[in-house]
């Protein structure tokens, strides 16, 4: 009979982690982190503790305000948040290397530079934030690698250059966030592929160029911001398509032409800005079909005719922009049953004439020449002199997250508001009131 096998020996205790634990110790050779560190606040591991899956440093002590390279050997990392932690210096291409990243977050640090050409390779991202930095450079045209990803955010980041053509191969994008930057040349052809994408903020760069065609196959957009750069040409007849949005906003830019009767088809937008342009010819009578609209600013052109009857079938309206253009004939009766109305600016159209409707009895703020209120309320608006200020106006969809509700491109008083009557205002106004007898 052979003999009976003995006991097997014990094994020597193992660590699963020891190996990524070592990586980070590299990163941050100030800190204490032992053979497991998968027990640091900072630290996550998945459910068997063998990987690092989630890092946060926020209180990892560093040698260095440069994002460490060794990150980037941390293979099975899924999120990554160095949010406003003072990170400064170059993006290390070695983060390229996160194949299995799915969120990262380098939002509000002083990093600078271009995006590394490598990120191409993350594949698997779905979030990444690059908000308020100092990068100066480029967005390669390897971004169209990450194909998972759903949201980019690089408002306020100082980035240049052209948006490279390849966006429109992230089919899966929700978001694009690129405010406040100082992108250069046309909005590519390619951004129609994105038909998922619900935010598209291209404001305040340096964009040139006409508004692709393109743009009306975004049909699932609820906020489409082009305003403050310095696209020419006409509003494509488009962005008639656009039927889930919200909030249009092409304001402060060198827009020409009329504007397109296929806005009628926007009946759920609640909020239009197309103020600060050349725009030219009448208002169509299709801007009755924006039945939800809150608010409507078409001031800062070179629109001509009467306005509109069928502003007064826009029941929701809060605030309504016109002034500073060449509209003729009188303010139409039907504005009186405008309940909701709060802001009205009809100021510098030297031949609109007559009088203000009555019936306005929610307006808090009204600019214009040439007309007269009918007796109102005195604690509502003027004739002459000031409109009180409080309490303030409802928040405009179009540009409710930087400007606090005030009409953004439009007149924005900061104390009383003067009603402009044949080109008088400020003390000049207040003389007038004197002498026509009106209180305010």
């Amino acid at each position: 009979m052979p003999p009976q096998a003995g006991p097997s020996p014990t094994l020597p205790s193992f660590i699963p982690s020891a190996a990524d634990c070592a990586v980070l110790q590299r990163a941050f050779p100030l800190a204490v982190l032992g053979v497991d560190c998968c027990t640091h606040p900072d630290v996550h591991c998945d459910a068997a503790g063998a990987r690092i899956i989630g890092l946060t440093p926020s209180s990892l002590p560093r040698s260095s305000s440069a994002i460490p390279d060794p990150l980037g050997d941390l293979s099975a990392l899924e999120t990554l948040n160095l949010y406003y932690q003072g990170w400064a210096g170059p993006i290390p291409d070695s983060l390229g290397r996160l194949t299995s990243l799915r969120s990262l977050d380098l939002g509000f640090n002083q990093l600078s530079g271009s995006l590394p050409s490598s990120f191409g390779n993350l594949t698997n991202l779905v979030d990444l934030n690059l908000v308020s930095n100092w990068l100066n450079g480029t967005l390669p045209e390897s971004i169209g690698g990450m194909t998972s990803l759903q949201t980019l955010r690089l408002t306020g980041s100082q980035m240049t250059g052209p948006i490279p053509e390849s966006i429109g191969k992230l089919v899966n994008l929700r978001e694009i966030s690129f405010a406040y930057n100082r992108f250069t040349g046309p909005i590519p052809d390619s951004i129609g592929n994105l038909d998922g994408l619900q935010i598209l903020d291209l404001s305040n760069n340096k964009l040139n160029g006409s508004i692709p065609l393109t743009i009306g196959l975004l049909s699932s957009a609820t906020k489409i911001d082009l305003s403050g750069n310095a696209i020419t040409g006409p509003i494509p007849r488009s962005i008639g398509h656009l039927q889930a949005a919200q909030s249009i906003s092409l304001a402060s830019n060198h827009l020409q032409g009329e504007i397109p009767s296929t806005i009628a088809k926007l009946a759920g937008l609640q909020g239009l800005n197309l103020s600060g342009n050349n725009l030219t010819g009448a208002i169509p009578t299709a801007i009755g079909g924006l039945t939800g609209a809150s608010f409507i600013q078409l001031d800062t052109n070179q629109l001509t005719g009467p306005i509109p009857d069928v502003f007064g079938t826009l029941t929701k309206l809060n605030g309504l922009s016109l002034n500073d253009n060449n509209l003729t004939g009188t303010l139409p009766p039907s504005i009186a049953g405008l309940q909701q109305l709060t802001s009205l600016y009809i100021g510098n159209n030297p031949q609109l004439s007559g009088q203000i409707p009555s019936g306005l009895h929610n307006l808090q703020r009204c600019m214009a020449n040439g007309t007269a209120t009918p007796d109102p309320a005195p604690s509502q608006v003027a004739v002459a002199g000031s409109v009180p200020s409080e309490p303030s106006p409802p928040s405009d969809p179009v540009n409710s997250e930087t400007d606090g509700g005030a009409l953004p491109d439009g007149p924005q008083p900061d104390g009383p508001h003067p009603l402009i009557l044949h080109g008088v205002d400020g003390d000049d106004a207040a003389s007038n009131s004197t002498q026509t007898g009106s209180t305010s």
